[in-house]
């Protein structure tokens, strides 16, 4: 083998290194790629609270009141929450001198009217500013300040931001600064930050219940409210919300996770807890977008340089050394100044490039310079190209007869497609299509013969010998069925319409070998059997099945795969019939489909077994059963092919053969 060796000189080392890690800054700053790691990037935040551990309350004048079971048992319902109690609760927090009240209930519809009047009666009579959840019925509202109540999840349900703003409730504040503006006579200061639309939640520690020992806030039920001493009261803002996890108003937080149960916070204690971060003025601190890009900048770009300047080992050292400390920066930011750091993101990119400059160092110091390799890699296996590279005087231009199985697929309306999409779109559907097709057609060791447009020729036991090449091509297909319907997820996201392939598959010999002059060569196959396989493809269209393959390709497979027939065919060019198959998928015990597999299976080979006999009437009846009752589109086809023969004369030794003109 012939190697090129290229050394990198020290100034070019550099210069990529600072050049990968700027633009990678540039990614962070900018890239859209960012929210693909918000979930991490939350899942770590909650281990930083944990780490942190529980915050202390006690210097926080709020005072958390649960409507709970035994508060509301007495009054024989619980849905909605009886008002009755809670102007029991308004009564006993004005005695007991508290500073402000917060009711997180929605009272937007009337209730019992005996209970509505003992609440708006409460909340006339309230010397103290009482606070309510928007909308609110006219008959409280306009005894009391109403705020909206918003708080904003992660994909993981994790409550995560309070909204303090809405452009469309001009005039309508959020409860939470609203009952902080009715404590205290001012409005809370949102950090710059968060454009003053919305604040991250900085929890205290677990969510608080009335069962808890030493709880995050100091929560009490509303029956023991009468006997709490006064001074527990006095002075301090009081949030009432329901302590009935079965009525919702529920999160998950930062803390949740960490308990066997996953423990939820009632949505009164976040107001809670977001009112005493307005309190002590202890905001989640985003770091500035120049200090992030600063110390993710000096992060990638020390990775970068100490993997092009030093050995790969040490390297590798040094990575893991930036990491950890990086990690540990993080985690030390937020425990001391509640500073959020990303975390997940620099530590994948710091991988990212530590892998890269690896990579660069391996393709500029040893690059392998082959002809060989370079043409033929992109459409031979890999075992195939070796073996080329290392004996290429195996390929002659006149070639050889063996026996493959070819593979021939295409894409459903894709000129239509391509007509209505811009050709970027195309070209880039096109190369995500085509790459990922490749690989299922490498990894059974197949072959690439062509790429026409949308459509992929390939197949197996050329040039190297595959004992099994049926075998392989028959899975291939499956897996490239499997494969495109993975690539419509990605596609469905870009607003991208549902694309089907069709597959067909032929065994037969063909002359298989170095094709073309002496100044241009190609290796592929030619012959009847490439012809018929390309054929059958298009049969797909006519049937409306996603893969056909020919008797020649089913027996040796028999035992491996699960297939019906679909009836025998002539196909264009051809003088003799083929009997044709749905291949339908990969089981080890099932051949040709049981009886009782799929009721639309039962009705076609009851069908077929009566076309062949040439009952057209009995055969257009099951026919027609698996078509209208079961959506089978091949029996719809079939269905066509009874009356149109029920109507013609047939030869004494017809055997069922139908001919196909066009495919």
């Amino acid at each position: 083998m012939k190697f090129h060796l290229v050394r990198l000189i020290n100034r070019q080392k550099f210069f990529i290194g600072t050049g990968v890690a700027f633009l990678l800054t540039l990614l962070f700053l900018f890239s859209p790629l960012l929210v693909l790691f918000e979930t991490l990037e939350f899942r770590a935040m909650d281990y930083k609270f944990l780490l942190r551990n529980r915050q202390s309350t006690s210097r926080v004048p709020i005072l958390v009141v649960l409507l709970d079971d035994l508060s509301v048992n007495r009054f024989g319902f619980r849905s909605p929450l009886p008002r009755a109690l809670m102007a029991e609760v308004v009564r006993n927090l004005n005695a007991k001198g508290a500073r402000c009240i917060g009711l997180d209930f929605l009272l937007d519809r009337p209730h019992i009217e005996d209970q509505d009047a003992l609440l708006e009666q409460a909340l006339q009579q309230s010397k103290k500013k009482v606070v309510l959840v928007h909308p609110a019925l006219e008959r409280f509202a306009k005894h009391t300040v109403v705020g909206f109540s918003e708080i904003t999840t992660d994909g993981s349900s994790v409550a995560r931001e309070m909204t303090l703003s809405k452009p469309e409730l001009q005039g309508v504040p959020a409860f939470v600064s609203a009952l902080h503006d009715s404590c205290y006579g001012r409005k809370p200061e949102a950090p710059k930050e968060s454009g003053e639309t919305s604040v991250m939640i900085n929890y205290y520690g677990p969510p608080s219940h009335l069962s808890d020992r030493s709880p995050t806030f100091n929560v009490v039920s509303a029956l023991e409210l009468t006997y709490l001493p006064t001074a527990a009261v006095r002075g301090k803002a009081v949030l009432v919300g329901s302590g009935l996890i079965d009525l919702g108003d529920t999160f998950l937080t930062a803390f949740s996770g960490s308990s066997s149960d996953f423990k939820v916070s009632f949505g009164v204690e976040l107001h809670a807890t977001v009112l005493g971060m307005f309190l002590q003025n202890r905001y989640l601190k985003p770091l500035s977008p120049w200090m992030r890009s600063g110390t993710f900048f000096l992060l990638v770009w020390g990775v970068a340089l100490t993997t092009l300047f030093l050995r790969p080992a040490t390297a590798l050292g040094l990575w893991v050394i930036f990491s950890l400390g990086w990690a540990a920066f993080s985690v030390v930011a937020f425990a001391a100044g509640d500073w959020v750091v990303p975390f997940v993101y620099p530590l994948f990119m710091a991988g990212i490039v530590f892998g890269g400059c690896q990579f660069i160092l391996y393709i500029t110091e040893i690059r392998y310079s082959n002809f060989l390799r370079s043409t033929f890699n992109r459409y031979l296996a890999p075992e195939v190209v070796k073996e080329l590279v290392e004996n290429p005087h195996q390929i002659k231009l006149g070639g050889e007869f063996k026996k493959v199985t070819i593979l021939f697929s295409d894409l459903e309306n894709f000129t239509t497609f391509s007509e209505k999409n811009t050709p970027q779109t195309v070209v880039s559907l096109l190369s995500e299509f085509l790459g990922g097709m490749t690989e299922v057609i490498m990894e059974e060791k197949g072959t690439i013969g062509d790429f026409i447009g949308d459509s992929v020729m390939a197949y197996f036991g050329a040039p190297l010998e595959l004992p099994d090449h049926e075998e392989r091509c028959c899975r291939a297909g499956l897996v490239m069925q499997e494969r495109i319907e993975f690539l419509n997820l990605n596609w469905k996201d870009q607003g991208l319409p549902h694309i089907k392939m069709r597959i067909g598959i032929h065994s037969g010999e063909v002359i298989v070998g170095n094709i073309g002059s002496e100044i241009q060569q190609k290796y592929g196959v030619v012959g009847d059997s490439v012809n018929l396989a390309a054929r059958l493809e298009g049969v797909n269209k006519i049937f409306g099945t996603p893969i056909i393959i020919s008797n020649d390709t089913f027996e040796p497979i028999r035992d491996l795969f699960f297939a019906r027939e679909l009836g025998r065919i002539l196909v264009a060019g051809r003088s003799s019939p083929t009997t044709i198959f749905e291949l339908l998928g990969e089981n080890p015990s099932a051949g040709i489909s049981p009886v009782n597999e799929e009721p639309y299976l039962e009705c076609y080979r009851m069908g077929l077994e009566r076309f062949y006999g040439q009952d057209f009437k009995r055969a257009g009846k099951y026919f027609r059963e698996g078509s209208n009752e079961l959506g089978d589109r091949a029996a719809a086809f079939m269905e066509q092919q009874c009356k149109f023969f029920s109507k013609r004369k047939l030869p004494g030794k017809w055997i069922g053969v139908i001919e196909i003109r066009k495919s």
